[in-house]
């Protein structure tokens, strides 16, 4: 909450209203819906069915979402990574800081996405996994994945699905879940690469994704510094600095 009234300060005082943040809503009753949310989010934003989302959070910025990334001071925050709500009007997504798998990071923002944008009209579909379809199909399209993989395969080499996940920005376990879920791999293949994942990458990624990294509220905060809306002392309380750090990473002229 904090953070997040941090945020609505700096708009208002960068005279930013709500009226620019109006995010489109797509009708979703079952998980084929949520899939076609992800294709049409897509062609809002311009990106092919064919290519990775290289910038999530930047994509997301440009569109006029929030994205507070929130420090995780003593551990407080061990069983959290995301959540999203709409705040006076301002789509919000809230991530923990210091997630080192940038994999992890950019399906809870897809995920969080997917909560601001779908409009489920059926009650009893799980949320949750809906969300998850979303993120899975945002991040990896249906087209993207039988382009790479084919529409059956019986067999798949870990060199595939790594060049997958380095080129996409997504997890082994991601890539695979979306495999069975799409029917281009059975459930022994999919138990057989999990296994195969498991014994030889375990839980921590040796070579993770690099997480991405939010510039929204700091670049505005340096704004209105350069422009003398606010003092100094003003920019260092909203980004919690001191003045010797805040001179270090700005050179205003």
């Amino acid at each position: 909450l904090e953070e997040v009234s941090k945020y609505l300060e700096v708009l208002d005082l960068s005279n930013i209203n709500s009226n620019t943040f109006k995010l489109k809503k797509y009708s979703c009753n079952d998980f084929n819906d949520a899939e076609k949310a992800a294709e049409k989010f897509r062609n809002f934003i311009e990106i092919s069915n064919k290519q990775p989302i290289s910038d999530l959070i930047n994509i997301l910025e440009n569109l006029g979402i929030i994205i507070i990334q929130v420090k995780n001071y003593d551990n407080r925050f061990s069983d959290f990574d995301g959540l999203s709500e709409i705040v006076e009007g301002v789509p919000v997504i809230v991530l923990l800081d210091g997630i080192t798998d940038g994999a992890r990071q950019r399906f809870t923002i897809a995920h969080e996405l997917g909560h601001l944008i779908l409009d489920i009209k059926n009650e009893k579909i799980d949320a949750e996994k809906l969300a998850n379809r979303f993120a899975s199909a945002l991040l990896m399209p249906k087209e993207a994945i039988i382009n790479e993989f084919g529409s059956l395969r019986k067999k798949i080499s870990f060199y595939e699905l790594n060049a997958f996940k380095n080129e996409y920005k997504v997890s082994y376990a991601a890539i695979v879940y979306r495999l069975k879920d799409l029917n281009i791999i059975n459930e022994y293949l999919y138990k057989k690469l999990n296994i195969f994942i498991s014994k030889n990458i375990g839980k921590n990624d040796p070579n993770p994704i690099i997480p991405e990294i939010s510039y929204g509220f700091k670049r505005i905060v340096h704004k209105l510094k350069a422009n003398g809306i606010i003092t100094l002392n003003k920019a260092c309380e909203l980004l919690g600095v001191s003045a010797d750090e805040y001179n270090r990473e700005d050179y205003s002229y």
